[in-house]
């Protein structure tokens, strides 16, 4: 009966000791491997639902599973997003194709190597008080909510020429405004749900859960979600690209393919 105890005991340590010795050395190689993965930089202009699919891409190892590192910063804006790729300061920069059309309208050297958000995610948050003072809401006649965009104050934007300001600037000249009376600071994405709610700004577009939390708090009040559809210019369309240097690209092939794989797939998760 000892030696059959003891038998069970010398069996259950080396059992024990094999498993840890496998986990050791078995994940070794592997960790080594992903150590020895080229790393590529990937900025993004904010971090919200916009860019969903990077987030998902980084959470489920497909930027390692294409045979690269992704290293993903915010940037607090489309345009650092941009100067940063243009400075070289980072490889890729996810962001609005409305913002890379005007930056290669004024030269920078950028082209968009995928697109992971076709469908335009924004929304117009204001201050509660104000749509109580104009009797509007989400059920309201689009072109109604859009008049209470040319009476409004201050403006929050991420940064100058960004999606968050330009989108305003057209829902306003839809309705026969003009954009050019619109007064706007520029404060990056994450300052701009708190300075609605101190009474900074007037409102703010940007997309889930920005300007949700706002309202959850009962400051704010999303007027005009952008995602329904209401607007027809804006459904359809390559949103939110990936956009890289054209040198680099062209030097570094398979790292752009690599990386526009990746984001792609789990891009493809949403339409499942």
């Amino acid at each position: 009966m000892i030696t059959h105890r003891r038998f069970q005991k010398a069996t259950a340590i080396w059992l024990m000791s094999f498993t840890v010795l496998a986990l050791v050395f078995g994940g070794a190689p592997q960790a080594r491997a992903q150590k020895d993965m080229p790393e590529v930089t990937i900025a993004t202009a904010v971090s919200n639902f916009a860019f969903a699919a990077l987030w998902v891409a980084e959470r489920l190892k497909y930027f390692e599973e294409e045979g690269i590192r992704a290293k993903i910063t915010v940037a607090g804006g489309g345009s650092p997003c941009q100067t940063a790729v243009v400075g070289r300061s980072v490889n890729f920069c996810a962001s609005s194709s409305e913002g890379l059309v005007l930056a290669k309208i004024e030269g920078a050297p950028l082209i968009a190597i995928q697109a992971h958000n076709r469908n335009l995610t924004l929304s117009v948050t204001v201050r509660k008080a104000i749509a109580e003072k104009f009797k509007v809401t989400r059920k309201s006649p689009i072109a109604e909510r859009m008049k209470v965009l040319t009476q409004l104050g201050p403006l929050g934007a991420t940064s100058p020429g960004a999606v968050s300001e330009q989108i305003i600037k057209f829902l306003v000249g839809k309705i026969k405004g003009n954009p050019d009376k619109l007064k706007f600071v520029y404060l990056g994405g994450p300052q701009l749900g708190s300075s609605l709610m101190n009474n900074v700004i007037d409102a703010f577009a940007l997309s889930p859960p920005s300007g949700e939390l706002t309202e959850a708090a009962g400051k704010g009040y999303v007027l005009i979600p952008l995602g329904l559809g209401e607007v027809a210019e804006l459904t359809n369309y390559p949103y939110e690209v990936l956009m890289a240097r054209p040198d680099f690209a062209e030097q570094n092939p398979n790292l752009a393919k690599a990386a526009a794989r990746a984001i792609s797939r789990a891009g493809a998760l949403f339409n499942k």
